[in-house]
């Protein structure tokens, strides 16, 4: 009694083989010890020589022939052969643990690959087992002469045979361990008995056999497919002969389902696994080439118990073959259970937790032997061995070509923690038994090959979305970095061209919320480019919980882009500026040449937004130049904003509930660590960001207002059938510039190049609009619209007409929509260069020089038009004359002032409709062959534009046809405070509003 307690007392302490958790009292649970011999060879052996070798061995050799059979076993040679090598591997690699192939794979590939494998090598060892048990009916209806025909009596007989396996699966791994060492007896015996009765026989005692003879011999070397003796199979050929071949060598993995069991794993897999398949190749060759030399051909196609038949004592042959199939049927889900409890211990998928524990003593998955039980018994109605044995081959092929996949991969990407012991392996012998498996998986049947891909496909896709992660690490990640790398460092900025280029974005989070609705927005915008999402909080290296605050920022970050499925990465960062932060992200984001060419800033919507601007030094700042103004944020406010962001998750489906919490840690983290900002709140840092990236070179996106964005109001508005709403892109600067002037009249339809002459901004806003609508939802619910201005109907038409011609050679779909400004407006519009510089601001009423050069306009404004001439001529006039003498008065010095601009200026600053059309007083042209080169003076546009993104008439405009609207894009030529301040004027009645400033040439037509 005292040495069994010190024996279990060591078992208990060896913490080397102890891999899966025990259920139970801490000096209860055992672990049961498993030798080379009983654990390993005995198994893959009578797993090997079983139900194929005394069944359909005699079959096979009738139907394919000798040469043939050769071949086919030399294939399969090669497909175990390698994978045993690989097996061997992995096996000696460090610790083997409970599940066998499941846990090799698993260690080496990752959890999504040896889950994978763990399901597919339970569903071999499920089929293999109910295999077996037909095989042991067939062999026990033969030996008491009864019809193999009757399926009822086949799937009671193997029913009960699976049922004694249940029973016996339970007692434990000891009974295992005696029970096939006890079998193995018989095995050798029966073996021995047919070969020797083979050689001893008398020829032609019994029927089919006709001795050792050479003419025997000839008949056997050609392959003959006849139909199978109970006509099971649809066609016979090497292909279908070989599904069911196969079988014979699929026990290798027998030993490895018990690695959990063994004393030493590491040695005895390999050694044990080597020697049995050494074995097997001896006996099968010897096999063969006897029943070529003694067995006539129509005996071998016709009878599948041939050799019992020759057997000089039948009955042993009979027992011998009831011993093994029983044996390997036990084996079989034995080790099935042991691999769905190993699956289920690992907690890599929820819906198996309840495998996972096991018995107190010895930790057996009896849970897992009764789930495997009720499979195999399904699995038996199938009621024949040519059925079933192609499943089980193509179950057994995937697994061992992933054991392959497995060590080829390691070997490629030289993981420096694959260190495998055994020798006899490389990655050449890993590559061949990867091909040569998937490869007779197709052949032995592609559509059971793809239902087994489709299992492979389906765990992968389950353990990487609904999976937890796992402490042994992920080969796809290891691989990915590999080749990520490799390619990264073929990146060659020479080579980029601007047809190629794509955004790629650095969003800059700063404040306390998340804001939710810009992040999937840029999302979409950002067309297979990158997007980094960049938060800056205040600290110092020195303080501390600094790197804490770090890590549990970006830990959250991390957590919340895969709640959200938004394609980014997270960059925090903490600095004692916004500003420093800033720069710090803009120069160093991004990895090789994948840098981010455009910076993104949220305009916070506060109250004191308008009074902090007016602080801003519109001056040239330095970078290095950095005094902000502090201000504190409002509690208040971001509670609101907190509140309306989980105010809209709750709407949707009940998965999100847990995205719901996982951004209410996000909030909380950001309103812990920001306790201790007490700079940057002015908004002067985001104007300071902006010159800093006009100087790097960045593009600028500057949002506001995307709180308002809600998908889910623009389909329900699409589905309404009350229309679509509308992505508009506002050209505010498009009708001032001098190049509009210039060609708007003169364009021709085959001039493509002028496309590309259109401002930057331009182009890129453009070019994002086009993209925004071609993802998500904005591609089906929602059109694009082209809105600016022009000064009367004649200059509607044109520029409608212009602008769709843009649109036409920028292959964009959208529509256009040109507004003309009530009359106030249109005097701004239309007020003269000359007039512009020379009079004052009530000459801007003046709508009447604009349009008509007759004597009817002075006479409506004879005062007006006097002093207007007086300044323009320096006349010196009495304003007390008659009417009649002011109006010959005018119309002489309109005379005057018509032939001195004609002649000296050539402008037409008072020209007709007609003249409008043919001439333009801001641009030169000139021609050279079929190609056009312009250039056009601006002057004090850019003032005008200036003075026009301010005016409350376009505010008004803006606001009032964009009510429909679900986006809106303005491009910007500068980048200047009022821009900010003027988006805090308009924006609280407007949808979300986006302002782009381009720093990079971007050719949208090449785009």
């Amino acid at each position: 009694m005292k040495k069994r307690n010190q024996k279990e007392e060591k078992t208990n302490n060896d913490i080397e083989l102890e891999t899966v958790p025990l259920i139970g009292k801490k000096n209860k649970p055992t672990k049961n010890k498993l030798t080379t011999f009983g654990g390993v060879y005995a198994p893959v052996l009578e797993s090997i020589v079983s139900v194929i070798y005394f069944l359909r061995f005699g079959w096979v050799l009738g139907e394919v022939g000798l040469l043939e059979m050769f071949a086919m076993l030399a294939l399969a040679y090669i497909v175990v052969g390698f994978t045993v090598l690989s097996i061997s591997a992995i096996a000696t690699n460090g610790r083997m643990g409970v599940g066998g192939a499941y846990y090799m794979v698993s260690r080496s590939l990752g959890p999504e690959f040896g889950a994978s494998v763990g399901i597919l090598f339970f569903l071999a060892n499920i089929t293999a087992s109910a295999f077996y048990c037909l095989g042991f009916t067939e062999a026990f209806i033969d030996l008491l002469g009864w019809d193999q025909s009757n399926s009822k009596l086949v799937l009671l007989i193997s029913s009960i045979i699976l049922f004694m396996n249940l029973c016996l699966t339970l007692i434990g791994a000891r009974m295992f361990s005696r029970a096939t060492i006890f079998l193995l007896f018989p095995l050798t015996i029966s073996v021995s008995v047919s070969l020797i009765s083979l050689f001893f026989r008398k020829p032609h005692s019994i029927r089919g056999y006709s001795g050792w003879s050479l003419e025997t011999f000839k008949h056997n070397i050609l392959p003959d497919y006849v139909p199978d003796p109970l006509h099971v199979m649809k066609t016979v050929n090497f292909r279908t002969v070989f599904g069911i071949f196969f079988p014979a060598l699929t026990g290798i993995l027998a030993g490895t389902n018990m690695s959990g069991d063994l004393k030493n794993p590491g040695k005895s897999i390999p050694k044990g696994t080597l020697l049995a398949l050494l074995t097997a190749a001896i006996l099968y060759s010897i096999e063969i080439l006897t029943l070529a030399f003694t067995i006539e051909r129509s005996e071998l196609q016709h009878y599948y118990f041939i050799l019992s038949s020759v057997c000089l004592i039948p009955y042993v042959v009979r027992i011998g073959i009831l011993s093994v199939t029983f044996s390997s049927a036990f084996g079989a889900l034995i080790g099935s259970s042991r691999i769905l409890q190993s699956l289920a211990a690992d907690n890599l998928m929820p819906i198996l937790s309840f495998f996972k524990k096991g018995s107190i003593k010895g930790n057996e998955p009896r849970r897992a032997i009764i789930f495997g039980w009720i499979v195999a018994q399904l699995l038996l109605l199938m009621g024949n061995i040519n059925i079933i044995a192609p499943y089980t081959s193509q179950f057994f092929l995937a697994t061992y070509g992933i054991i392959n996949l497995a060590c080829f991969i390691n070997r490629l990407i030289g993981v420096p923690n694959f260190r495998p012991m055994f020798k006899k392996f490389n990655r050449i012998t890993a590559l061949i038994g990867t091909i040569s498996c998937f490869a007779a998986m197709f052949f032995v049947g592609y559509i059971t090959a793809i239902v087994a891909f489709v299992v492979l496909a389906l765990v992968i896709i389950y353990i990487n979305y609904k999976g937890k992660p796992s402490p042994w690490g992920y080969i796809s990640q290891s691989l990915i970095f590999h080749q990520v790398r490799k390619y990264m460092l073929k990146m060659d900025k020479k080579k980029e061209h601007i047809k190629f280029w794509r955004p790629q974005f650095l969003l800059l989070i700063d404040q306390p919320h998340l804001p939710l609705p810009l992040l999937d927005f840029i999302n979409n915008l950002k067309k297979g480019g990158l997007y980094i999402i960049g938060n800056i909080f205040h600290s110092n290296f020195n303080e501390d919980k600094t790197i804490q605050n770090l890590e549990s920022r970006k830990s959250a970050l991390y957590e919340v882009i895969k709640l959200t499925k938004i394609k980014a990465f997270p960059q925090v960062l903490f600095s004692k500026t916004f500003r420093k932060g800033a720069q710090s992200l803009m120069l160093s984001s991004g990895i090789g040449e994948m840098k981010p060419n455009t910076i993104i800033l949220d305009i916070p919507n506060s109250s004191t937004l308008i009074e902090d601007i007016n602080l801003i030094d519109t001056n040239e700042i330095d970078i290095n130049d950095i005094e902000n103004n502090p201000q504190k944020r409002k509690t208040k406010e971001i509670k609101s904003k907190n509140k309306s962001i989980k105010k809209k998750l709750t709407k949707k489906e009940k998965k999100q509930i847990h995205v719901q919490s996982q951004l209410g840690k996000f909030i909380e983290i950001f309103e812990t660590s920001n306790e201790k900002r007490k700079e940057d709140e002015s908004v002067n840092y985001y104007y300071y960001s902006m010159i800093d990236a006009k100087k790097i070179g960045m593009n600028i996106i500057l949002t506001s207002n995307f709180n308002k964005l809600d998908k889910n109001e623009i389909v329900k508005f699409s589905k309404k059938k009350q229309g679509k709403k509308t992505i508009d892109i506002w050209l505010l600067n498009f009708p001032y510039s001098g190049f509009f002037n210039s060609i708007s009249q003169n364009y021709e339809e085959d001039d493509v190049d002028i496309v590309n002459k259109i401002s930057d901004s331009t182009s890129i806003s453009l070019l994002f609009g086009y993209i925004i609508h071609q993802t998500d939802i904005w591609k089906k619910h929602t059109t694009i619209r082209l809105l600016t201005f022009a000064q009367n109907e004649g200059m509607k038409l044109e520029t409608k007409k212009f602008l769709k011609f843009i649109l036409f050679s920028l292959r964009i779909e959208a529509k256009v929509k040109v507004i003309i400004p009530e009359n106030e407006m249109n005097n701004f519009f239309s007020e003269d260069e000359q007039s512009e510089g020379n009079n004052n601001e009530n000459n801007n009423n003046n709508e009447n020089n604009n349009n008509n050069n007759n004597n009817n306009n002075n006479n409506n404004n004879n005062k007006e038009n006097n002093q207007i001439q007086n300044q323009n001529q320096n006349q010196n006039q009495n304003q007390n004359e008659n009417e009649n003498q002011n109006q010959n008065e005018n119309q002489n010095e309109n005379q005057i002032q018509i032939q001195n601009q004609n002649q000296n200026q050539n402008q037409n600053q008072n020209q007709n409709q007609n003249q409008n059309q043919n001439q333009n007083q801001n641009q030169t042209r000139y021609k050279y062959g079929n190609e056009y080169e312009y250039k056009y003076e601006i002057k004090k546009k850019d003032e005008i534009l200036q003075e026009n993104l301010s005016n409350e008439k376009i505010n008004e405009l803006i606001l009032e046809e964009s009510q429909g609207a679900c986006l809106i894009f303005i491009p910007l030529e500068e980048i200047i405070p009022e821009i900010i301040k003027e988006v805090q004027t308009i924006s609280n009645n407007l949808p979300p509003i986006t302002f782009f400033h381009s720093s990079t040439k971007v050719v949208t037509n090449e785009i």
